[in-house]
């Protein structure tokens, strides 16, 4: 009998320890910030609509396209127009060939900071984000939108292929 009480009293202080802690460690809260800034661009490229309006806090997903409706209703018919044969790509400036390396974390209760650096660009940017439902997501505005790249045709604009390109904002307008 003795035996069981010590066990309840010390599964009962494991799960106190736990939750004043938190869920997340420190290695474990940086892993998922750096998910967090990697996961738009993955969403992007998978053409996971609902995923990528879930990256981002609700009143920046509600801003991420131009149009009304929901952001997965948007993004989602975004998807559709660049399908008929658009190139599905990011702005160059910000996700260059290779992965972003994602550094200069900090956070505080569930507010956070990081910065992103393309491996061929070297262009820096600082992201916010913030915790909400247990996960890190982005806080600083972004736009998604299909344009046309004459960057390969500059005399040629019918035959300018479309892309759908994810910017974040300037540093300005974060």
């Amino acid at each position: 009998m003795r035996l069981l009480i010590l066990g309840i009293v010390g599964l009962a202080g494991l799960g106190l320890v736990i939750q004043i802690l938190g869920v997340h460690g420190a290695t474990d809260e940086q892993a998922a910030i750096r998910r967090a800034v990697r996961a738009p661009f993955i969403d992007l490229r998978r053409r996971d609509a609902r995923g990528l309006c879930e990256d981002f806090m609700p009143r920046v997903a509600a801003k991420l396209t131009s149009s009304g409706a929901g952001c997965t209703q948007r993004v989602g018919h975004l998807f559709a127009l660049d399908a008929s044969g658009a190139e599905n790509v990011l702005a160059q400036e910000w996700w260059p060939r290779g992965s972003i390396k994602v550094g200069q974390i900090s956070w505080h209760g569930d507010r956070a900071t990081a910065s992103s650096t393309g491996p061929e660009s070297g262009q820096k940017r600082r992201w916010r984000l913030s915790l909400l439902h247990g996960r890190w997501r982005i806080a600083s505005r972004a736009t998604l939108q299909l344009r046309p790249d004459c960057g390969q045709h500059p005399f040629a604009t019918t035959a300018c292929p479309q892309i759908l390109t994810l910017r974040p904002a300037d540093p300005g307008e974060t």
